[in-house]
């Protein structure tokens, strides 16, 4: 290969880089309000809490996420958060505020979809946005989703394996 094909193939993936990048934080993570979460990993056990916008479960590794906890950050500006989860052969659980756990522990039940939404009167002030890693699905990532919208699949036996989740200021 040349220098200049070299450069041009460099060049392409910064593109690429600089587009995920913007795709990815088109709304950045908030400044104020900062949140954590963990998740409770098939054959594994509970997880490590992750920092916002980090990737939280495993991609690949056939490890569905069985349950779900998000609590604020030391430091944190407030925000009042509630999740529910869609459970295989249990239905749509309850909704969890931050700081509580949702799903459940040793039971191989599955999560296939998942809910987070902004309440408590921070609605106003906040957005929410998330994602998951779906297991047999092609581009396995899904898109992000936003202030209470599902993401994932109710009964298709396809489980969320890793999630990602950031809070935005509104404008």
């Amino acid at each position: 290969m040349t220098s200049t094909s070299n450069f041009r193939r460099l060049l392409s993936v910064g593109v690429m880089t600089v587009a995920f990048y913007f795709q990815l934080f088109s709304q950045a993570p908030s400044d104020n309000v900062k949140i954590e979460y963990m998740g409770h990993l098939a054959s594994r056990g509970d997880s490590e809490w992750v920092s916002q916008g980090e990737q939280c479960g495993s991609k690949r590794e056939g490890r569905a996420m069985q349950g779900l906890a998000i609590r604020l950050a030391p430091g944190s500006g407030p925000i009042k958060l509630r999740y529910r989860a869609h459970l295989q052969d249990e239905g749509d659980t309850g909704w969890y505020f931050t700081g509580n756990y949702c799903g459940t522990r040793g039971k191989n039940r599955r999560m296939e979809a998942v809910w987070i939404e902004v309440v408590g009167g921070y609605e106003n002030k906040y957005e929410i946005y998330y994602r998951a890693h779906i297991s047999g699905q092609k581009q396995e990532w899904t898109g992000w989703y936003k202030n209470g919208e599902m993401c994932g699949e109710r009964g298709t036996g396809r489980a969320i394996e890793a999630i990602q989740i950031f809070v935005s200021d509104l404008p």
